[in-house]
């Protein structure tokens, strides 16, 4: 790694490179940092730091890397107008990002950055659109309808699976066909990697007798090996070849109902067990959050029925 972009330069200097010496800093970046993101993650940079670039060179200012707070600034109040609060921020620490990359202290934490964040924010609130919860009883309707074809028997296997396991639809599609297992514990998905767990240190989650049974008739009418990938397409296109997240959403919404997007089972079990007493923790550990934060707000409608002024009505002989 060179000093150049091992330490962070004033900015006087990094204002001062070349377009040559910038798209330099770059590539060395990107040599020196491969595989230490997912591609997720690459994806949402590249994508997101397009956006910024085509939104200055339409309103005539030097998009970088190195911008200018006032640029991001300008441009967050821009977002804020059309996007959710969410996005708008994920754009900010994606131009952080290539600061970074070349060396260049990244300007989310300037004032003007900080202070058009703050006013997105009082007017357009945090409130982040949640997927609609797939419910347990929704999904047993759609078990009930499906056959033994090989199409419905994969689909009843995935229905299943994501559910018990509140896996996201990227580890549903990367998992292989031995990740599923029955030892004397009962049976496991392992998850090897996730978006909360980028270094791989891996997690199981619980699968129930009757997921397990759906996953091994699938597994054994497709004669799939241990080593496959478990949920393949059944297209002729792409037959034999791991479905996609993209996919997922496309198999909840034909097999259950269209608003369901493929988060839909995740945020479905955490708000069952909340309503069923299971504390956040607890849920947390079971769909693989590093936090409570996240399942807390998954599951914070059910919640209100846990609050201490529904206690009390209870308690009234009022609810």
């Amino acid at each position: 790694m060179s000093n150049a972009i091992a330490t962070i330069a004033p900015a006087s200097e990094v204002a001062a490179l070349s377009q040559n010496q910038v798209v330099l800093r770059l590539e060395e970046y990107a040599r020196m940092s491969e595989g230490a993101f997912s591609e997720n993650t690459k994806r949402a940079v590249a994508s997101d730091t397009r956006i910024f670039t085509a939104w200055c060179a339409d309103h005539g200012y030097h998009a970088g890397p190195p911008s200018t707070p006032e640029a991001v600034a300008a441009f967050v109040d821009a977002q804020a107008a059309i996007k959710a609060p969410a996005t708008v921020g994920r754009y900010v620490s994606s131009i952080d990002h290539l600061h970074r990359a070349i060396g260049a202290l990244p300007v989310g934490p300037s004032n003007p950055v900080k202070m058009a964040l703050r006013r997105m924010r009082r007017a357009n609130g945090t409130a982040q659109a949640q997927a609609a919860p797939m419910r347990r009883s929704e999904i047993e309707t759609a078990l009930a309808g499906m056959g033994s074809s090989l199409i419905e028997l994969r689909d009843a296997a995935l229905l299943s699976l994501a559910y018990d396991s509140l896996a996201r639809a990227s580890e549903l599609v990367a998992l292989n066909v031995g990740d599923v297992q029955h030892g004397g514990n009962g049976a496991t998905v392992y998850i090897a990697r996730s978006k909360t767990d980028q270094e791989g240190a891996g997690q199981y989650r619980f699968v129930a007798p009757d997921t397990f049974a759906r996953v091994a008739a699938w597994v054994a009418a497709a004669r799939l090996d241990p080593a496959a990938p478990l949920f393949i397409s059944m297209s002729h296109a792409g037959a034999g070849e791991r479905i996609t997240p993209r996919d997922v959403s496309r198999i909840y919404q034909r097999r259950v109902d269209k608003g369901f997007s493929a988060h839909s089972t995740r945020v479905g079990n955490a708000v069952e067990q909340r309503e069923a007493g299971i504390p956040t923790g607890a849920i947390a550990q079971s769909g693989g959050w590093k936090g409570e934060a996240m399942p807390a707000r998954y599951t914070r409608k059910a919640a209100a029925q846990e609050s201490g002024a529904a206690r009390l009505a209870r308690s009234q002989g009022r609810a």
